[in-house]
């Protein structure tokens, strides 16, 4: 994923250094019961957990768990998006 930004920030003439932070907004459960039912992961609830919290972890990337009503990631989004493009 970082090679696929680092070409983007080149193909939109941004300066190398730039920066660019990747925050993912999901049902945490949703997701995990989703790759459950593909047979990728086990029968856990959030057995998806550890990928996104090493995602997490990552420099410049972030998970968020909105639950699982639509209305909450909104909220969320909404929120991030308020304090920086307001």
């Amino acid at each position: 994923m970082q090679s696929i930004m680092e070409d983007r920030v080149r193909r939109l003439g941004l300066p190398d250094d730039t920066k660019i932070i990747v925050r993912i907004y999901m049902n945490l459960q949703g997701v995990s019961q989703a790759f459950h039912r593909y047979g990728c992961i086990g029968s856990n609830a959030r057995a998806i957990a550890p990928f996104t919290a090493a995602l997490s972890n990552a420099e410049l990337y972030d998970v968020v768990d909105c639950g699982e009503k639509r209305e909450f990631c909104e909220t969320k989004v909404k929120g991030l998006c308020s304090r920086f493009f307001a």
